[in-house]
């Protein structure tokens, strides 16, 4: 491999990486405001759909 093809398959591996991580942190903040007295309605609706 080029160094260059070498450099773009690097940076998609990251960003597939940083994809999933931001939909686990955004289930995980879901999950936790499901579980809130107060949890803004339609914040708590996107949970329940996940």
């Amino acid at each position: 491999m080029e160094v260059r093809e070498m450099q773009n398959y690097e940076k998609n591996i990251l960003k597939k990486i940083t994809e999933k991580s931001i939909e686990k942190s955004a289930d995980s903040i879901c999950f936790f405001l499901l579980h809130q007295p107060k949890a803004p309605t339609k914040l708590s609706e996107y949970a329940k759909k996940k």
